[in-house]
């Protein structure tokens, strides 16, 4: 891969890969971590043209993403054992907050396509590449993500509002 290629591909989809991996993961760093994780993959072994790059960076990025999610509940149940658990959620009266929380309650699959869509405006092609199903299924996936996201919606914050 060219410096130039690598370059622009970077300057191009980073910021939207680090939104979309904050909002799968929950947490800025290690969207961060995962996003430089795989732009390294890219330069070492990842394909010397776009916009098989921009695909592939995203794949790798949010398979290192999930990997550290696996990590982190693993961790979490380690530490579960020995503490007692609070089941009580701060919940702060700001917009952005109530969408992460809504979003964050979603199904992992229904989350990833969503942001996806949203922060990296990857088409149903593009995010099928990058979550390894057909688009056909992706373009299903899109369509109850966000039936499902309305209806969370509703059911959570309808009462407050």
């Amino acid at each position: 891969m060219s410096a130039e290629v690598f370059e622009t591909c970077f300057r191009d989809r980073y910021a939207a890969l680090v939104q979309v991996l904050h909002g799968l993961t929950g947490n800025r760093s290690t969207a961060e971590d995962a996003a430089q994780e795989a732009f390294l993959r890219l330069w070492e072994k990842g394909p010397a043209a776009r916009p098989d790059a921009d695909h592939w960076v995203f794949r790798v990025a949010r398979n290192v993403a999930l990997d550290e999610l696996k990590r982190e509940r693993r961790r979490a149940r380690r530490d579960a054992l020995s503490e007692p658990v609070d089941h009580t959620r701060p919940f702060e009266d700001d917009d952005v907050q109530r969408v992460r929380t809504v979003v964050a309650s979603m199904r992992p699959r229904d989350r990833e396509v969503l942001l996806l869509r949203a922060f990296a405006n990857l088409s149903g092609a593009e995010i099928a590449k990058v979550v390894g199903r057909r688009a056909n299924a992706v373009k299903q996936d899109l369509f109850r993500a966000r039936e499902r996201l309305r209806e969370l919606w509703l059911k959570q914050e309808g009462a407050s509002r």
